[in-house]
């Protein structure tokens, strides 16, 4: 770990404020990143960001030095963006797809989108579709394991991944020239 980091960890666990700002401040674009992708809009993301290191800075005695502060920090963040929902929604995964079409698009539609087209695309997905893609496909989840953070089944999480990727093709192709 970065001695720098460290330095601030060890003054985090001694509750020093001006430490806990610098912390806060110097993952601030990392974890709002992380947030900004399970959250609909940015005012939400910034309050997971502000609740996640609320329990940082509660949790901090028990960070293990040895491993990295940035995995502990991401999983914090998943974590509050989860409990963030469940106290929102539950379950609105139960959007009905229509009629499925089949959309042709050339590769290089991708290749156009930068990253903020690719945030704007995942919040235009339901809630929980955009939870459940964001934890398979960016996160690396398994199924089982989205089920349990989620609180649905197995089945419920693959369609919800199903429906985010079905919705994903369609809004890329009504919304770029293909």
């Amino acid at each position: 770990m970065d001695k720098n980091i460290q330095l601030l960890i060890e003054k985090c666990y001694k509750r020093d404020i001006r430490a806990q700002e610098k912390l806060y401040k110097l993952f601030y674009n990392y974890g709002m990143s992380i947030a900004v992708r399970y959250s609909h809009n940015l005012d939400i993301a910034g309050e997971v960001y502000n609740e996640s290191f609320l329990k940082v800075f509660k949790r901090i005695r028990i960070f293990d030095p040895k491993k990295s502060f940035k995995s502990w920090l991401r999983m914090i963040l998943i974590n509050t963006a989860i409990d963030y929902y469940r106290k929102e929604i539950r379950h609105s995964c139960h959007t009905d797809i229509t009629e499925c079409e089949t959309i042709k698009y050339s590769g290089d539609v991708i290749e156009k989108l930068n990253a903020e087209d690719i945030i704007k695309i995942l919040h235009e997905l339901p809630n929980m579709n955009r939870i459940v893609f964001n934890l398979y496909e960016l996160e690396g989840y398994k199924h089982e394991e989205i089920s349990e953070m989620l609180n649905i089944t197995r089945s419920t999480s693959r369609s919800c991944l199903s429906r985010a990727k079905e919705k994903l093709r369609h809004i890329i192709a009504n919304n770029h020239e293909i």
